[in-house]
């Protein structure tokens, strides 16, 4: 298999088939940060892929990773959104106090 990596863009070219198995870990360089929409080709082949990775390791953010074993492309889509999570306890209580206006209403009606 022959294999060249192109340092200006950090591309590994595969020139003989190539067959995917593990890991892949990207990370990107220091002090760089992607921009929504920016597309990284890190793979290109020749003749045949076949197999897939086990993981993939990305950098923090959302990943489109739907054309790398097609194009050798993943694109970044930005940051994961933090969106906040009721905690249980709080669903507990306000059920709770839900409960308790319920029978207090029923007292007052049946009595």
């Amino acid at each position: 298999m022959g294999i060249t990596l192109d340092n200006s863009l950090n591309t590994y070219i595969f020139w003989n088939g190539l067959t995917l198995d593990g890991f892949l870990d990207v990370s990107l360089g220091a002090g760089f940060s992607p921009n929504p929409g920016d597309a990284f080709d890190i793979l290109d082949w020749y003749e045949s892929l076949s197999g897939s990775f086990f993981s993939l390791n990305l950098p923090a953010g959302d990943w489109d990773t739907s054309s790398l074993l097609t194009t050798g492309v993943i694109s970044y889509l930005g940051e994961t959104p933090n969106v906040p999570v009721p905690e249980p306890s709080t669903m507990l209580l306000l059920g709770s106090g839900l409960i308790g206006l319920a029978g207090y209403g029923r007292k007052k009606i049946f009595k």
